[in-house]
């Protein structure tokens, strides 16, 4: 499951994910949450 969620997110992302508590906030829509941290995606 977290293959394919890492796959979906950017390489920024899976750096960023690296504990259990973002796999499961991040969970499910990858490419939707990161509409929602415009600025975790704007340091990258």
């Amino acid at each position: 499951l977290t293959h394919e969620i890492f796959e979906t997110c950017s390489e920024e992302f899976r750096t960023i994910m690296v504990t259990v508590e973002m796999r499961s906030m991040f969970a499910g829509n990858c490419s939707r949450e990161l509409s929602k941290v415009p600025a975790w995606s704007d340091g990258a």
